[in-house]
């Protein structure tokens, strides 16, 4: 039953009348003349908004079975959370069993401290390019293509989240361009991992309107129609299964500029903290690179197994690969 609290004390502890979290005292001013209490999750603000256009009986069948599924809700992502806290706690003891072994047998070939990175890896099973895919990525580009016409420049595009990685981009090109050595390091960590981030590419490959009226403000000679025959002609005959449908065993079809911002600027998480950390030429390391069995994208699913199978030492000259797992 939903209980008035106009009369309750600001003091005294509220809950969500839908999910049960604890109410602050901000969300409490908001709603004290209210017969509600409510937080400010919008899921739990349109159930209780539909209050007033139910029964009273039905009303609270409504709001039991909400409370039920946030209920369920909360117990799938306390036991994901558990499950992700039980792996992380088994990789960083078999990541400290890994960095011994390297010191206890190549330690010639160490130099200063290296960086200990965990890199995933690139699926590597190729399949013929299927129509379907060949239809869906079609089809997507045809819709973003039509759609970035209207605009006169990619500075006119509706501003999303393709916006932000551009920019985000210019600031990671500005960094690795001032200190040459980390963007080769980079690239040598890439290559050992062979696009273990482009898994959810898949029939879009982060394409939009922003990233293709972007690349037809730098080729402003090319039609509508031949920047879609231009997309086209890259599809391979043969691509990397389930993944990015421009994902090749020798990298992605298009060239740089042709790519999405998104799929520019990207990196994973532990090497962005790597070039987060380097400041200048002189304070570059070598890295140890863990190289574990899974996709970036999948390493927490149920019933994968993200063994290590490769250990290397990455500079910017080169990746020397110390051992593989047995």
């Amino acid at each position: 039953m939903i209980n008035p609290v106009s009369t309750v004390c600001n003091t005294h502890q509220l809950t969500c009348e839908v999910c049960d979290c604890t109410i602050s005292h901000p969300d409490f001013l908001k709603t004290k003349d209210l017969d509600y209490t409510v937080c400010q999750s919008f899921d739990c603000r349109r159930v209780i908004s539909q209050k007033f256009t139910m029964s009273a009986l039905f009303f609270e069948a409504h709001l039991k079975f909400h409370k039920k599924l946030v209920h369920q809700r909360k117990e799938r992502d306390a036991a994901r959370q558990k499950h992700i806290i039980e792996i992380d706690k088994k990789e960083a003891l078999q990541n400290s069993q890994i960095i011994k072994r390297v010191y206890r047998k190549h330690a010639e070939q160490l130099q200063g401290e290296p960086t200990v990175l965990v890199i995933p890896t690139g699926n590597t099973q190729v399949v013929c390019m299927s129509e379907e895919r060949k239809s869906n990525y079609i089809e997507h580009l045809s819709s973003i293509i039509s759609q970035a016409v209207e605009y006169e420049s990619a500075a006119d595009v509706m501003y999303d989240e393709h916006h932000d990685a551009y920019y985000k981009k210019q600031g990671v090109d500005e960094k690795l361009n001032n200190i040459p050595s980390l963007r080769l390091i980079s690239d040598n960590l890439c290559c050992i991992c062979k696009g273990g981030c482009c898994a959810s590419g898949k029939d879009h490959a982060y394409l939009s309107v922003f990233s293709v009226r972007r690349f037809m403000d730098e080729n402003p000679d090319l039609t509508a129609d031949e920047v879609l025959q231009l997309y086209i002609s890259k599809i391979a005959s043969e691509s990397v299964d389930n993944s990015c449908i421009n994902q090749t065993l020798t990298g992605c079809v298009l060239p740089r500029n042709m790519r999405s911002d998104i799929c520019n600027g990207y990196y994973c998480d532990e090497l962005k903290t790597y070039q987060k950390n380097i400041s200048t030429e002189d304070n570059k390391f070598s890295v140890i690179a863990i190289q574990r069995s899974s996709a970036y994208w999948d390493r927490y699913s149920p019933g994968v197994s993200n063994e290590i199978t490769r250990v290397s030492l990455v500079n910017e000259e080169t990746a020397i690969h110390l051992f593989k797992s047995n």
